[in-house]
Order: structure tokens, then sequence, then C-alpha cells
């Protein structure tokens, strides 16, 4: 985004430029226009300074950090990897991974057994793949992860978090 306004900016100028020049040229027949401030340039200036302000808050490893929500699958793993190599190349901290939906080892039956080998590959890819970040394995769990009730559920399922002090 930062490119890109910049981007904008500077064809914004170039074009008063060329207004200017052309009223030189011109005189009168161009019409009077105040020498005020552009609008537009202002716009796209105050913009740029927001998007400054939100890459610098997103970029502060104090304030911000993005948590990912994969599953064991291929095509979630593989989605994964390459938007944590994106933030990495911005320098936009990664606090963790949350693989969701692990099918516990406790399960019985040949349907969870199956998923559970099917999954397998992936839930060591994930570790594997993300072992600079902490990796929590969050076990399928009865029913939809709605409302507060369902989040209690799904933090007692997590380690506790150590917190500086």
């Amino acid at each position: 985004m930062t490119a890109w306004i910049s981007g904008l900016i500077s064809r914004r100028e170039k074009v008063n430029v060329l207004g200017r020049m052309w009223r030189n040229v011109a005189g009168a027949a161009a019409g009077s226009v105040s020498e005020r401030e552009d609008p537009v340039l202002s716009a796209l200036r105050e913009r740029q300074q927001r998007f400054e302000r939100a890459r610098a808050l997103i970029t502060d490893r104090d304030r911000a950090g993005f948590v990912f929500v994969v599953t064991p699958e291929h095509l979630p793993v593989a989605e994964t990897e390459r938007s944590v190599a994106t933030l990495e190349k911005y320098r936009v901290p990664v606090a963790g991974i949350l693989l969701n939906q692990v099918v516990p080892e406790s399960s019985i039956g040949e349907v969870p057994t199956s998923r559970r080998e099917q999954q397998s590959e992936y839930v060591k890819r994930v570790h594997t793949l993300f072992a600079r970040y902490p990796v929590h394995e969050v076990p399928l769990l009865d029913g939809k992860l709605h409302g507060l009730e369902a989040l209690d559920r799904l933090i007692e399922t997590l380690p506790p978090v150590e917190r500086e002090a």
C-alpha cells in the first residue's frame, strides 16, 4: 500500500507541476486557480500517514502479532506457509500457530483412527515448518466453537501463557 500511495502522490505532484506550467504559458486564457493546497494531494498524504501508522503498529512485536489457525490438511498448511513467509518478508510478527481440529489419540473407532492417520503427516509438517513459533494443537471438539462458553472450552485446551512481569 505504501508503494501504491507513494506512486499516486508522485503522479499528482507531476500533474500539479504541469498545471502550473500550463497556467504560466496560457496566462489569462487558462483561468485563475488559487495556489492553495490541492485537496486530492492532501487526502493522499493523509492516507499515506495512516498507512505508515498502521504499519508501525502491526510491525511492533510488543503490540501486535498474527496467530494463524490451520487445520492439518494439505491446502491450509500450504496457504499458511505462504502467508507466514509474506509476513516475515515485511517484518510483521507471527505470534504462533494454532493447529486446529486435531483428532486426539484417545479417539476410538475406525473413522477417527483413519482421520488421525491422514492428519499425522500434516501435524508433523506444521511442527517442522513453524518450529520457530509456538505451535499449539487444539483437539477436535464436539459442537460448534461459537460464543464465550465455547471459547472457554478452547482456552482449556491450550497451555498456560507466560507473561513478563
